[in-house]
């Protein structure tokens, strides 16, 4: 275990920078089209041969391969809401940044702008208090609303950084819903990667941070990182990435340790003031770098379609500023900062637990909670109730309704 230094955390971070200026340390300061072309470090994979090294790697038991049940007991799977895009929108004469990703996002975005003294708008998406965009299942299911405001409001954004890994591999193993195995992931990214650079912004991705305690779950995520990295670095439109686990092994030492003075406490992959103020400096460089390399101060593409259509066909909901789209439910949220969220199934039923609805007609089952839900039709329901079980709630949530109870609680999640 390493002790805080004596060195003030600006000299860290100036040390750390420094050392990223090296071949082996630096990060990939891959171009996208907004962005000019640069050589790469290494000649870009094809896909081909891509998805042959990650068969491998499932076939060694170095990733995650096999998402598990995620169907407790309901006949039917249900699906997850939306949590809501950004407060606000851009201002006129300073750029506009965005990042989507996680709970340790959350923090090195705060830094990060704070970082860039004003010198760009860096808001975090989705808004939320827990887990923010999870998995890159979600993210890409849920990815036009993180783009847009609470109100669907399409905004445009000169840099977007994004990250998603630490959810896909389930590193807690009490999420099994947000596992991905790698060629979902990389699935997922490869789509993500397309529809961000198509909103006209300049892209990077930022590699996950270790996961401290376990180094077979760590070794998963180094992995993911690998798998990750090269889907930036293949095809036409290459982008950049932020190495940050790098950062946390070079101070905190090789996995598995179970305390450092970067990280909020023992056994946790959560950062504390210092770690966050020094990945938050990280980030605000690569997104300095990303806004000095844009040909244009405004070089937006029109809006894309998807997001014109939001802001075309909504539904206001309950909560004053916030709206879903015209053929989904608005229901409350308890983990949005807006305190709503989008159902995007027509009709869909508020499972109850800020996490979950189902299809309309359906019933959600009494167990459903942030770990897992599912749905119940009604022969299933009947069943359930000739035989004595427990009744769920009569769900008859409506379109912009504030009577939906919260009958089974909810779980405060870690990340």
């Amino acid at each position: 275990m390493k002790t805080k230094p004596d060195k003030n955390i600006q000299n860290l971070i100036d040390k750390l920078d420094a050392s990223e200026k090296s071949p082996d340390d630096k990060v990939s300061l891959l171009s996208n089209s907004a962005a000019g072309p640069m050589t790469p470090t290494k000649p870009a994979t094809n896909k081909t041969q891509h998805r042959q090294e990650i068969k491998h790697e499932e076939q060694q038991g170095l990733v995650s391969t096999n998402q598990q049940n995620v169907v407790p007991d309901g006949d039917i799977k249900a699906s997850r809401v939306c949590k809501p895009g950004v407060m606000k929108t851009y201002f006129e004469g300073k750029p506009n940044c965005l990042v989507i990703g996680d709970s340790i996002a959350l923090g090195y975005s705060y830094s990060a702008a704070a970082a860039l003294n004003g010198s760009c708008q860096v808001q975090l998406a989705p808004s939320s208090k827990a887990g923010a965009a999870m998995d890159s299942s979600y993210g890409r299911q849920c990815l036009d609303y993180f783009l847009s405001t609470i109100s669907l409001r399409p905004t445009q954004y000169d840099v977007i950084l994004f990250n998603f890994g630490l959810h896909d591999i389930d590193y807690l193993d009490k999420y099994p819903e947000e596992a991905s195995n790698i060629t979902d992931y990389v699935n997922n990214l490869e789509d993500i990667k397309r529809r961000l650079l198509d909103t006209g912004a300049t892209v990077g991705f930022v590699l996950s941070t270790p996961v401290t305690y376990d180094k077979r779950k760590d070794d998963m995520i180094r992995r993911y990182n690998h798998a990750a990295k090269k889907v930036m670095e293949t095809g036409e439109d290459k982008i950049m990435t932020i190495n940050l686990h790098k950062i946390v092994t070079r101070e905190c030492g090789p996995v598995p340790f179970e305390n450092c003075y970067m990280m909020k406490k023992p056994h946790d992959v959560h950062y504390g003031v210092t770690g966050s103020i020094m990945l938050g400096k990280r980030v605000a460089s690569a997104i300095s770098y990303l806004l000095k390399k844009r040909k244009f101060k405004r070089s937006w593409t029109a809006l894309t379609p998807s997001s014109v259509e939001l802001a075309s066909n909504k539904t206001l909901c309950v909560v004053p500023g916030t709206a879903c789209p015209v053929n989904s439910v608005c229901m409350n949220n308890m983990v949005s900062r807006s305190g709503h969220g989008c159902c995007q199934l027509s009709g869909g039923v508020d499972c109850g637990d800020s996490w979950h609805c189902c299809p309309a007609g359906s019933f959600c089952h009494p167990k459903c909670s942030d770990t897992k839900c599912s749905c119940m039709s009604g022969n299933a329901y009947q069943t359930m109730m000739s035989n004595g079980g427990y009744s769920p709630q009569a769900q008859t949530m409506l379109p912009g309704s504030a009577d939906t109870a919260y009958p089974y609680g909810y779980a405060k999640r870690k990340l």
